[in-house]
Formats: C-alpha cells, sequence, structure tokens
C-alpha cells in the first residue's frame, strides 16, 4: 500500500491554471503552492519478524512536496497469516505548516481482471464527506469501468464513503477483498490522478490496463471556494493531527461471498 495525499483536482478546488501567486484563496493553490500535486517517497525504515507463525512488517516512510521539513510521515504495521491475509494498520501524521489535504490514505494496483466491483457502503453513485445525502447505505455492485464520472475537464471521481468492505474481481471469480477496521472511503478507478491532473478534456485521457484502489481515512469534501465560501472546516482533511487507517486484504476465492468474508 502506497502513501497518497493527492487527488486529481476538482473544479471547485480552483482554476487549474498552474500560475497561482500567493494569498490566493482557493484550495489547489495551497496545494500547489505545497508541491503536493509532486511528492516525493522516502522509506525510512523496514523491519520483519516471524512471530507465531505469521510475519509482522514495521515499516516507516515519508511524503513531502515542496520541502522535506514538512514531510507526511506513515507508520505501517503489517501482518501477514498463513492463508495470505494481510491485516494493515497504518498511522499518519501530518505536519501543522502543511494546508489541509485533498485526501489522506493509500492506494494499490490490481490486475487488468479485476473489472467486477462489490462493496458495502453508500452508493451507486459516487459520494463525498459533504455530499452523501443522496447516497443510501447498502450492498451495491457495479464495474470498476463504471466508476468513471466523464466530467468535461477531467477530474476526481467515483469516490465512495462511510465503506465496510469494497471487493474487486476477475472473471473466473478470483478476487480481492478490502474489509474496513470501522468505516472508511475508497474507490476502483482505471485512470491515474496523475493523468487526471495534467488533463484538460475526455480526450487527454485513457484508461489504464490497471485497477487503482484507493483506501482513505478521507477525502477533503467537494465544496469549494470557486463560487461561494470555500469547504467546511468539518469536511477537510486538517494538518496539525494524527490519522489511523485500518483494514484486512483477503484473497478471494471463486464462489466466496465477499460480505460473508468481511464478517469472520
Amino acid at each position: 500500500p502506497r502513501l497518497t495525499a493527492w487527488r486529481a483536482p476538482i473544479d471547485n478546488d480552483g482554476v487549474r491554471a498552474w500560475h497561482f501567486k500567493p494569498g490566493d484563496a482557493p484550495a489547489l493553490s495551497r496545494w500547489v503552492k505545497a508541491g503536493l500535486h509532486q511528492p516525493t517517497r522516502a522509506l525510512d525504515r523496514l523491519t520483519a519478524r516471524l512471530i507465531d507463525g505469521r510475519v509482522h512488517l514495521v515499516v516507516r516512510t515519508r511524503l513531502w512536496g515542496a520541502e522535506r521539513a514538512q514531510a507526511i510521515v506513515e507508520d505501517q504495521d503489517l501482518v501477514v497469516t498463513g492463508d495470505g491475509t494481510l491485516t494493515c494498520a497504518h498511522r499518519f501524521t501530518v505536519p501543522a505548516k502543511l494546508p489541509d489535504l485533498p485526501r489522506l490514505g493509500v492506494e494499490l494496483i490490481a490486475p487488468d481482471a479485476y473489472e467486477a466491483l462489490t462493496w458495502f457502503g453508500r452508493g451507486p453513485h459516487e459520494s463525498y464527506c459533504d455530499r452523501k445525502a443522496g447516497a443510501l447505505l447498502g450492498r451495491y455492485a457495479s464495474t470498476v469501468t463504471d466508476q468513471y464520472v466523464p466530467y468535461i475537464l477531467p477530474q476526481e471521481h467515483g469516490n465512495l464513503t462511510d465503506l465496510r468492505w469494497m471487493a474487486i474481481r476477475a472473471p473466473n471469480g478470483a478476487g480481492l477483498l478490502a474489509s474496513a477496521i470501522g468505516t472508511i472511503e475508497g474507490k476502483a478507478t482505471r485512470y491515474r490522478d496523475d493523468d487526471l491532473t495534467k488533463a484538460w478534456h475526455t480526450v487527454d485521457i485513457a484508461p489504464d490496463r490497471q485497477v487503482h484502489l484507493h483506501l482513505d481515512v478521507r477525502q477533503r469534501g467537494v465544496g469549494g471556494a470557486s463560487c461561494g465560501p470555500d469547504t467546511l472546516e468539518q469536511h477537510r482533511v486538517a494538518s496539525g493531527q494524527s490519522y489511523r487507517l485500518a483494514y484486512r486484504l483477503i484473497a478471494l476465492a471463486k464462489g466466496e461471498d465477499a460480505g460473508e468474508r468481511h464478517r469472520e
């Protein structure tokens, strides 16, 4: 799982002109000034031990933009059991001098064949922490391809809130279940955030031949200062705080029900 704090900007994050002046109000200008759109990642520490037949990995990574001194620090505790289940616990420490973040979580890459998508959370359409009243809580089925929303200016899309679990599967029935410990946000898409960030028109991008699985503490809300006040404080990912994210990654065999595996 790779630490990520960037999302492809939406229209309400600010005009995507890339020539912002100090003091510009939109969130995008603050993120670009902090260099969050061009992050550097570094591995600080990695240890592995075998305890009672389980592999315990302890990992510390850093992510920074314009200044290394303002790096987001991620501490991962990963436990691998004999059946291949990976239990992941992440602790993110965000420096106070950073602006509020676009998102905070991790990204995983899955093979092209993992196209079928099911989840228990809000749906059936995308939802965000400040735009979810019309997305009812339940179990839903779709495809990764159908999570894409062709906004006129390519941007963030397909987020799911209040997730208990999310599963992607290949045609042969094999799959991967992300089983949250608590509730999280997440999405499965074929579009890379970097590609969406650079694109100006829908014809400028094409789906990737991989599935990008995002598991997030939260994304910033989508209400913004492009027309009116900025996103409300309670819907931001504030700096100067620590956050936790925990889940299990479970291999699914043909015929196994993702919801039942989640409840085990």
